[in-house]
């Protein structure tokens, strides 16, 4: 019924919602929230807020947040409590993945988890999940306590965690998050009912259980250098990863081929790894053809492509070519043999061609030409084919 800032759609939050606004920063017994947006928030050893989640467990209680300590847990509904209402689309429920290499993501949140667990006291599992090595990725860490919180699932009674993902799920569970009033403790997850509490016993010193967790890994950001040092057979090229995506970039270089958008499964290199500035040496082209090229970077999180960039070889150094000997002009190269393949120009022809026997004239890679005259000549495919004694002149003759 609450009529406030022009809307009437206001609701009671979810626990998860409701964590979200604690400061676990702030210690005791001021409130554990933000006073400058929200003034007048309650404190002390009963400053619960009201959540919309019932405790399953028994229909008299609903869970509510504690912005004087920080803890989660259910409430009698008839005792007195506070409301803070809001508005807009419930956060998403859990979308879990099994990613069948001991870990799973939750993609309705972006974090990767642990599938088991390790006991531990709290400094132990910070070394723990800052060197596992889980699912062939790095960077793995303690969850923070709205992390851990996120696994909870409040419709289950006495495991309230989803044991499909997580098996043989324990009851504590290390945070990384510290009590600020308290540094020797640190608040954990009950995951046999949802209690979010700071460490009981011992503290730090406790031997609990930690889940670690890391973000789902995106693929990387690369740009496509420009191409240099571009001869008739090779080019040098590069790129930039200016992103990992999360995640270690274990491979990184430069595709190419004559066909838009090459990718990795076509010419490449390897070019080391990881993120920054990297040279490519592009090699086995073929003379004055076009290609087109685009840096790559590949993690666990998939493979990501620069902008294709095209770029043309270099004419052959000789005019003409006839299998691999150069000449400096059309008719030399007809004069060595029966036939003459020209393989680059690089200038303006006018000469007189003359056949002293049937030859074949292919002329490699297109061509443009005037023809003056001709004696039994033919075209197909840009082989021209002239009968013994014939001749031709071909005025203008640029082949490329």
């Amino acid at each position: 019924e609450l009529d406030l800032g022009g809307f009437s759609d206001w609701r009671l939050p979810t626990e998860k919602e409701l964590i979200t606004i604690n400061d676990y920063s702030i210690p005791f017994p001021a409130p554990t929230i933000n006073t400058t947006f929200f003034p007048n928030s309650k404190t002390g050893y009963d400053a619960y807020y009201w959540s919309s989640a019932q405790y399953v467990h028994d229909s008299r209680y609903a869970w509510a947040v504690d912005t004087g300590q920080g803890g989660v847990e259910p409430n009698f509904k008839y005792s007195n409590g506070y409301v803070r209402c809001v508005r807009g689309e419930a956060r998403p429920l859990p979308n879990f993945i099994d990613n069948h290499n001991c870990t799973v993501s939750d993609t309705s949140t972006g974090l990767m988890w642990q599938q088991g667990d390790q006991p531990s006291s709290w400094d132990y599992a910070l070394t723990y999940c800052n060197t596992l090595t889980l699912g062939g990725t790095s960077g793995w860490r303690v969850p923070n306590i709205k992390e851990l919180q996120s696994l909870v699932d409040y419709t289950r009674q006495y495991q309230s965690i989803n044991t499909t993902f997580f098996p043989n799920t324990n009851t504590y569970y290390w945070s990384s998050t510290t009590d600020a009033k308290y540094p020797s403790a640190a608040f954990v997850v009950t995951f046999d009912v949802g209690y979010v509490q700071d460490s009981p016993d011992s503290g730090k010193n406790s031997y609990y259980f930690v889940r670690c967790t890391r973000n789902i890994p995106t693929a990387p950001s690369v740009s496509t250098a420009a191409i240099s040092a571009i001869s008739q057979t090779t080019a040098t090229g590069g790129g930039n990863v200016t992103s990992g995506g999360g995640d270690t970039v274990t491979a990184r270089g430069v595709c190419w081929g004559i066909s838009a958008n090459p990718t990795t499964a076509g010419s490449h290199t390897t070019n080391g790894s990881g993120t920054g500035v990297f040279t490519s040496a592009i090699g086995g082209l073929a003379a004055y053809t076009t290609y087109h090229v685009r840096a790559y970077a590949t993690n666990s999180g998939g493979t990501t492509y620069g902008d294709d960039i095209s770029f043309t070889t270099n004419l052959c150094t000789s005019d003409v070519t006839r299998g691999g000997t150069g000449y400096g002009a059309i008719q030399d190269a007809l004069s060595s043999g029966s036939g003459a393949e020209i393989k680059a120009v690089a200038r303006v022809f006018s000469e007189e061609l003359l056949f002293s026997n049937s030859s074949a004239l292919t002329l490699n890679g297109g061509y443009v030409c005037g023809f003056g005259s001709s004696n039994g000549l033919t075209m197909i495919h840009g082989t021209i084919t002239l009968a013994g004694n014939a001749a031709v002149t071909m005025g203008n003759i640029e082949v490329y």
